[in-house]
C-alpha cells in the first residue's frame, strides 16, 4: 500500500492508494531529467553522480545510452524529436538525437559570460527553449564542482528557435529549479528550492515572464526540497519536494503527499496510456499508476 498523506479528498481522485509502489531498478546515481517518448514508448533519464544517460523500456529492460555526460540534468524533446539537455557542470545547453549520433551545443553563455549551471528545461509550442540557471553545479557537492558563479543572478533564460539567440525570460525567481507551462501556456510554474516555494508567472507576448507570485510554500515533510515539476491533464501540479511528490490543485491548494523511499528530483507521466507516474528516488526509478494522466 502506498505511503501517503491526504490533505484534500480530491487527492483520492488522482491515485489509487491501495496499490504498491514499483521499484524499477537501481541506476547508481541520483535520477534527473525523466522524459517519456509516446512515439517510442520508453523513458530516458540521467543519473547525476555517475554521469550517465539511460533508456528504460520495462522492468529489467534498459540500455545505457551515454557516459561522461557533464552531469546532464533536465531534458525535454523538441518538435523534431531531438533531446534538449542541460549540462550541469558543462554549463551549457545541448541538443542530440535519441541515439546520440550527433551532439550540438545550442547555447553556452549570456552577455559574454558562461551560464551558472543549467538545471531544467521546457519548450514552448512556438519552439522557444526555456531553462533555469541556478548555481547548484558550482558547489562542491557530489553533483557539482566548486567554482565562481559567473552570472550574478540565477535567471531563467530563453533560446529563440530561429537563431539560438539567448535572452533573459526573468530574473525575479530566487533559486529556480524545475519549471513547466500551464496547459494553455499562458503561465509558467517554477519550483524554487532554497525558499521552498512553487511560484507562477505570466507568459508575455514577447516571450518573457512577468508578475511573479507564490502559489504555494512546500511544507517540511521529509527528505528533499522543491525540484522537478509537472502537470497532469487537469492542470494539477505534481512537484518533487519534501517527503516525495507533493500535489497541488491549479489554485495552489495542497491535495496530498505521495511519499517516496528517498529524495526525488524529477518525475514524468508515461506508460502505454499515460497513466504511469515515473519518479526518481535517489538512485532508484520507481513508479505508480494514477487515475489522471499526462496532458
Amino acid at each position: 500500500m502506498l505511503d501517503v498523506i491526504v490533505y484534500d479528498e480530491r487527492f483520492r481522485e488522482l491515485i489509487d492508494l491501495e496499490q504498491d509502489m514499483d521499484d524499477e531498478g537501481d541506476f547508481g546515481g541520483f535520477l534527473e531529467g525523466l522524459i517519456w517518448s509516446e512515439k517510442n514508448n520508453d523513458l530516458i533519464f540521467n543519473t547525476l553522480g555517475n554521469k550517465k544517460t539511460w533508456c528504460f523500456y520495462s522492468k529489467g529492460r534498459y540500455e545505457l545510452l551515454k557516459e561522461e555526460t557533464n552531469i546532464a540534468n533536465g531534458m525535454t524533446y523538441d518538435r523534431d524529436g531531438n533531446i534538449i539537455i542541460c549540462e550541469q557542470i558543462g554549463y551549457r545547453m545541448a541538443k542530440t538525437d535519441r541515439d546520440f549520433s550527433f551532439y550540438e551545443i545550442i547555447a553556452d553563455s549570456y552577455d559574454g559570460k558562461v551560464f551558472n549551471s543549467p538545471n531544467d528545461v521546457v519548450i514552448h509550442s512556438n519552439g522557444t527553449v526555456y531553462f533555469t540557471d541556478p548555481h547548484y553545479g558550482r558547489r562542491p557537492t557530489r553533483h557539482g564542482r566548486f567554482s565562481r558563479q559567473p552570472q550574478k543572478k540565477q535567471r531563467v533564460y530563453g533560446i529563440r528557435p530561429h537563431d539560438n539567440s539567448v535572452f533573459v525570460a526573468t530574473e525575479e525567481t530566487n533559486t529556480p529549479n524545475g519549471l513547466c507551462f500551464s496547459l494553455d501556456e499562458k503561465q509558467v510554474y517554477f519550483s524554487e528550492t532554497t525558499t521552498s516555494e512553487i511560484s507562477v508567472m505570466d507568459v508575455s507576448d514577447d516571450g518573457t515572464f512577468t508578475n511573479r507570485r507564490v502559489l504555494a510554500v512546500t511544507p517540511e515533510l521529509g527528505h528533499g526540497g522543491p525540484d522537478g515539476i509537472k502537470l497532469d491533464r487537469k492542470g494539477n501540479i505534481w512537484c518533487c519536494a519534501q517527503g516525495g511528490i507533493q500535489v497541488y490543485s491549479p489554485d495552489g491548494s495542497f491535495l496530498g503527499l505521495l511519499k517516496t523511499p528517498a529524495a526525488s528530483g524529477n518525475l514524468c507521466f508515461g506508460g502505454d496510456d499515460g497513466h504511469t507516474l515515473f519518479m526518481g528516488a535517489d538512485s532508484h526509478l520507481v513508479s505508480v499508476r494514477t487515475k489522471t494522466k499526462r496532458p
